[in-house]
């Protein structure tokens, strides 16, 4: 349940570090 989790979190924050990249790079 908690790899399951982080797992989840992680690509939370990779795609909200995605869109910071692409709201810099408008």
């Amino acid at each position: 349940m908690e790899w399951c989790g982080s797992k989840k979190l992680k690509n939370v924050s990779e795609s909200m570090i995605l869109a910071y990249f692409e709201y810099k790079t408008k």
